[in-house]
């Protein structure tokens, strides 16, 4: 497998970083996964129940009945709502419904990171291997970090294919 090292233009280059350093700062903001756990019957009932609001307060500015708020609620729950869905009846409900990605490193850039290394590992170890065995190589440590760090540098698709 042959991994290139491609040129990226650098206005775009400068767009991408700029661009994660402002993810990054808004994604501090959010809980890490598991902090804040939905709570059994989703955010909507939960709430609701909270607030001591009846199911008709939302579904009335909604233009629902009861139980078609009901089927909002149990719908969250499920895990089957759509956004548009959960931001209309957080409105109705007077709250805002804030969505986010998380990179599961913490950050835009340890996601980057890892998937150069990953990147780098299976470009060089290969060759790596077989020089070793034609006692031609050292480890292949460094020059993992040396193209990962290359790659982390400059992200662009071929970071991400294969």
């Amino acid at each position: 497998m042959q991994l290139q090292v491609i040129y990226c233009d650098p206005m775009k280059v400068t767009f991408r970083r700029v661009l994660a350093s402002v993810i990054s700062r808004k994604i501090r903001k959010f809980p890490k996964p598991g902090e804040a756990p939905v709570p059994p019957g989703g955010w909507l009932r939960a709430i609701r129940l909270a607030t001591g609001m009846p199911a008709s307060y939302p579904a009335k500015k909604l233009g629902l009945t009861q139980q078609g708020f009901d089927a909002l609620e149990k719908s969250e729950a499920a895990g089957a709502i759509t956004l548009k869905s959960l931001k209309r009846a957080a409105d109705a409900m007077e709250c805002d419904a804030v969505y986010a990605l998380v990179p599961r490193g913490g950050s835009i850039g340890t996601m980057i990171l890892r998937q150069a290394v990953a990147r780098a590992r299976k470009a060089i170890l290969p060759v790596a291997h077989s020089m070793r065995l034609e006692s031609q190589g050292s480890k292949p440590g460094p020059k993992v970090r040396e193209l990962a760090r290359k790659l982390a540098a400059h992200p662009s698709r071929t970071l991400w294919n294969g």
